[in-house]
């Protein structure tokens, strides 16, 4: 997609001179922490730039003056331009104080060209805030962002050629996070120092090889390099929060007053809310006890309706008071505050396929619990990426979602854990979470771990693994090298097995069609280490064609085995003694059953079943 950005150099000094905290014509700053962020023209004329510490600077220009950073100081002045530029275009999305994103297309056809709808930019800037400012048109994220930078238009088509020359370390333009911005820093710093310097470096690395280095960041990075558009909430406005109290006297004594306060509230942010036209994730109750002191909590509300604010503050109160003392419980003032705001119209209800009313009303049942119990006692399962099975699969207090919680692992108990039925790298049940779009959830299904253990996934993952045996045709316990290769002590001390199709697959039909596709996976290649034990000297001469699984002992009894895949060797952290993984993964089927079993320390285990 088109886009045209409107970027404010030096934003921040520009809020300051408007808030009265900075003279108009001498050298000043703006900093935070220890860390210059921002110079008007008289400080960057002795030398002053972003990124200079803040003692350098001062001994530079000894009359400098400085101001700290404060966010809600530069949106707060800028609100007035943002409102001035949506008067020429829809969709703004402003990014941070100073710097607004738009899709093009609409606005550019009204103006007549890109040409008059920049100077009418411009002078919307100029009238509004008194500064100059730099408009840029291109294709893609990235490049629209930087085409800003530089006052540019960048011509359809132009955009590959264009982003191949500039430096690496221009993709730091893109994040709006200090998380977001530390991720693509530390991407951006290896890579230099792996002698990537420019973005048509990075492009010929291509998607899957950053992907796999970095992760989710390196599939972002990919797409922006590439000139695809960064995901973003067009139309998402950076609103302040919005607060309200009330105070009583006497205080609160008990829950149905509680309740009925948190009604009264409820419906009054309700009307604010409706007001600006958004909607909010994350609330904040606030109370004020008679001791002075302040108990808080936050809960995320997926719609602000009253009903939702109403529930979870009575929640909370009655929780406060049922567990406090007698003589500190009493609440003096309550105070809800809103957050984390998005367009009403970006969250409305699906046709179908929504939430069903029992839904919703477990939902409210979860929440009342947490409020009684704490977070930890109601948690939800997701998926999540990982090279073994179990990885697979984490628990979230219930609510949250999963980039903002940490996961606990499925098998805290004996309990067996069903995972969902995944067709490769897809998930085919959605019932997972609210909020299934988010970026983590969408990489952890959509990109292939290497080295994981392929497809199918085991359907039941056993809460503690069992013993098996898995056996060679003359009847000796199997083994498997680093070499992905089957070891019979009684057969001989290293056999390698034929890797053909043919001597593979021998057995006949019963494994599952995708199983069977899997059989031909590369494997490792390693010394002739064996995974587990050492099995020391050779013990007896080849007494088999082929060495193969052809029985499995599971409690007790034995089964023939129809049909094998792998192995598969999988070696994890081996720098972290405490954690390191080393182990083989077997898919094989009985004639009941087909299950996922590993070898690690010499010892045969059932990680799973796909029944």
């Amino acid at each position: 997609m088109r886009y045209g950005s409107v970027w404010v150099p030096h934003w921040p000094i520009t809020a300051a001179v408007q808030a009265g905290l900075l003279p108009v014509a001498a050298p000043a700053a703006v900093a935070a922490g220890r860390e210059i962020i921002a110079a008007n023209p008289w400080a960057r004329g002795y030398g002053i730039h972003p990124g200079m510490q803040q003692r350098e600077a001062e001994s530079i220009c000894p009359q400098l003056a400085l101001v700290p950073a404060d966010t809600q100081r530069d949106m707060q002045f800028f609100e007035p331009v943002v409102q001035a530029i949506d008067t020429l275009v829809a969709r703004v999305t402003v990014r941070l104080p100073g710097s607004v994103i738009f899709p093009a297309r609409s606005a550019t056809r009204t103006a007549g060209s890109e040409a008059i709808l920049a100077e009418s930019l411009l002078g919307a800037v100029t009238d509004i805030a008194g500064c100059e400012a730099n408009v840029g048109f291109a294709q893609g994220t990235l490049a629209t962002l930087l085409a800003a930078r530089e006052d540019a238009t960048i011509a359809p088509g132009e955009e590959n050629t264009y982003l191949a020359a500039q430096p690496l370390a221009a993709v730091l333009v893109v994040p709006t996070t200090p998380q977001h911005y530390a991720e693509f820093h530390r991407c951006v710093e290896l890579l230099s120092r792996l002698g990537i310097q420019t973005i048509g470096q990075a492009q010929k690395l291509g998607a899957r090889a950053l992907t796999a280095r970095f992760g989710s960041t390196g599939q972002e990075l990919a797409q922006l390099i590439a000139g695809g558009d960064m995901a973003m909430p067009l139309g998402a406005r950076v609103v302040p929060e919005i607060r309200v109290h009330r105070n009583f006297d006497p205080p609160l004594v008990n829950a149905q007053q509680a309740a009925f306060a948190a009604r009264q509230l409820a419906l009054e942010l309700e009307e604010k809310l409706a007001a600006t036209s958004y909607t909010a994730h994350r609330l904040a109750v606030h109370a004020h006890l008679e001791t002075a002191e302040t108990v808080s909590r936050e809960w995320l509300v997926e719609h602000m309706a009253a009903r939702d604010v109403v529930d979870r503050v009575r929640w909370q109160l009655s929780a406060w008071m049922s567990t406090a003392n007698a003589d500190r419980a009493n609440i003096s003032q309550l105070e809800l505050v809103v957050t984390d705001f998005a367009p009403a119209g970006s969250l409305a209800r699906p046709l179908w396929g929504g939430k069903t009313a029992s839904a919703e009303s477990a939902a409210r049942g979860a929440t009342r619990i947490q409020a009684l119990l704490g977070e930890e006692a109601v948690l939800s399962p997701v998926l999540r990426g990982g090279r073994r099975p179990e990885d697979l699969l984490s628990y979230v207090p219930f609510g949250h979602t999963p980039a903002t919680a940490h996961g606990h692992p499925p098998a805290t108990t004996n309990a067996n854990v069903h995972l969902p039925a995944v067709a490769g790298n897809h998930l085919l049940t959605t019932e997972n979470s609210d909020r299934a779009e988010n970026t983590s959830l969408n990489f952890a299904q959509n990109v292939t771990w290497p080295g994981a253990i392929p497809a199918p996934r085991p359907l039941t993952m056993y809460g503690h693994p069992r013993k098996i045996r898995v056996l060679c045709a003359c009847g000796a316990l199997l083994a498997v090298n680093a070499n992905s290769s089957f070891i019979c002590p009684h057969c001989s001390a290293r056999a390698d097995i034929d890797t053909s199709e043919d001597t593979r697959r021998n057995i006949g039909e019963s494994m599952p069609a995708q199983m069977r596709a899997n059989i031909g996976t590369d494997a490792a290649t390693d010394t002739g280490e064996e995974i587990g034990e050492e099995i020391g000297e050779e013990v007896g001469k080849s007494t088999c064609r082929q060495v193969f699984p052809a029985h499995a002992e599971i409690d007790e009894h034995r089964y023939l085995v129809t049909d094998w895949a792998g192995p598969w060797a999988l070696e994890e952290r081996w720098w972290d003694p405490a954690r390191r993984v080393r182990r083989a993964y077997l898919q094989i089927t009985t004639e009941q059953n087909a299950y996922l079993t590993y070898v690690e320390g010499g010892e045969w285990q059932l990680a799973g079943s796909y029944s």
